[in-house]
């Protein structure tokens, strides 16, 4: 009789708080290979719904022009909010939740927390 052995692959999340996410291509790529995310996920660096900002392996997901990725710990997902920068640095396109760096608008401590909820792709 034959035995299937099944493994679980299990994820391990891996968050660690920073005081502030990298700005610039360079730096975020040093952040990401330091983190060693593995696909399908991807280093991240965002806030949370309480304004702490920590860098993590996530799914990458779609965020809308004019919005910003926040992550809820509660749901263990990304969200989104309006960007309400006053520096014009919003986002003006749809781009990978992962990009987050080339909008600095989106790192403002005066934004609102999560507005609204996106599916992950």
């Amino acid at each position: 009789m034959d035995i299937i052995i099944r493994l679980a692959v299990l994820q391990y999340m891996v968050t660690q708080a920073v005081m502030k996410c990298p700005m610039t291509i360079a730096d975020w790529n040093i952040s990401s290979m330091a983190l060693q995310c593995k696909k399908p996920n991807y280093y991240h660096c965002l806030r949370d719904e309480s304004g702490n900002i920590a860098q993590q392996c996530l799914e990458r997901v779609w965020i809308q022009n004019g919005m910003c990725p926040e992550y809820n710990s509660k749901a263990q997902r990304i969200d989104v909010y309006d960007c309400k920068s006053h520096q014009n640095n919003c986002p003006t396109a749809t781009f990978w939740s992962n990009a987050v760096y080339v909008y600095p608008g989106c790192f403002s401590t005066s934004d609102a927390t999560s507005t609204a909820s996106q599916p992950a792709m």
